[in-house]
């Protein structure tokens, strides 16, 4: 599997490529994205029909792993499948991804370009240690909420 990270920066594409293969637990393959782009979320959006594009006809890359920011959108719900928020950005780029998608020819013998989509939330991690045990050691409990 060959991937291409595109974000809102060379910092945040290096950062999905650590965390893309902590999931997967495994080294992956990297193409590196198109140079000639801006950075930020408007350039994303903007330019994701475009980079869809290039990487279908011209890499042998077979994913595209894409986040941007959320800032002060709203965060991706359920209710938004079929029905998309007019100003979530996950679904702002599923709906571009989509359309570039469905205009790609097949070419054979390779699979379909695979593209995922994520939006990096502002969270905390809250994290209680107890030590009231009479063994004296701690257990941890942590939870994670949206700010």
């Amino acid at each position: 599997m060959r991937l291409i990270a595109l974000a809102e920066s060379p910092a945040d594409e290096a950062a999905i490529r650590i965390l893309t293969e902590a999931i997967r637990g495994t080294a992956l393959a990297w193409v590196d994205p198109p140079k000639w782009r801006s950075q930020g979320w408007p350039a994303v959006l903007e330019e994701l029909p475009v980079v869809i594009r290039d990487i279908h006809f011209h890499s042998d890359a077979t994913g595209l792993v894409v986040v941007v920011d959320t800032n002060s959108s709203p965060l991706h719900a359920p209710a938004h499948i079929g029905q998309p928020h007019p100003k979530c950005r996950i679904c702002a780029l599923r709906t571009r991804a989509n359309l570039a998608l469905a205009n790609l020819p097949p070419i054979p013998g390779r699979p379909s370009l695979r593209v995922a989509l994520g939006a990096a939330t502002p969270a905390i991690n809250l994290v209680q240690l107890r030590t009231n045990f009479p063994s004296g050691f701690g257990v941890l409990e942590s939870d994670i909420g949206a700010l």
